[in-house]
């Protein structure tokens, strides 16, 4: 099974409103800080894990979360 490469993900934390959807995804990759805005736990991310990351930015309300090579 082929992972793919390591990549970056940013938060804007000046659109993020806190919904803490990405958690439900990709807990393994995003947490809450103590303003209620997601921060990335991990980087770079594993390639593993860009399916959970894909799909918490795709559900991410605000589009708050943006996926760099």
């Amino acid at each position: 099974m082929t992972t793919g490469a390591d990549f970056t993900v940013e938060v804007d934390r000046v659109a993020c409103e806190g919904h803490a959807l990405c958690l439900i995804y990709a807990a393994e990759v995003f947490d809450v800080d103590d303003e209620e805005r997601a921060v990335v736990l991990r980087d770079p991310v594993p390639g593993a894990l860009r399916g959970a990351v894909e799909e918490a930015a795709t559900n991410c309300p605000v589009q708050a979360l943006h996926i760099k090579a």
